[in-house]
């Protein structure tokens, strides 16, 4: 996935994680990576645990690319049942 050049004011010291990063599972990403899904699937994975209800646009700011970036993998996601819409949301919302 292509990242947005960051901005060097809101970039993290020392390339620490924020905060959120820290409430991810060490290793879960690895695991995610072995059962098969794609690097892109489990960076926006990792968005929605980490953000818990989140719609599109969120993940794509949390992830700092673009919607259209993220639009394609949360459609996989779907299809595989890792990720769940929250019923009735507007703009279609979605969780673990």
């Amino acid at each position: 996935m292509v990242h947005k050049s960051e901005d060097k004011k809101n970039s993290t010291p020392q390339n620490k994680p924020p905060d959120s990063e820290k409430h991810f599972p060490p290793g879960l990403s690895r695991k995610l990576l072995k059962m098969g899904l794609t690097n892109n699937q489990t960076l926006v994975y990792r968005a929605i645990y980490l953000l818990k209800e989140c719609t599109l646009f969120q993940i794509a700011h949390h992830l700092n690319v673009t919607a259209a970036k993220v639009s394609p993998v949360i459609n996989q996601l779907k299809m595989m049942n890792s990720v769940t819409v929250i019923p009735k949301s507007q703009p279609e919302k979605f969780s673990m």
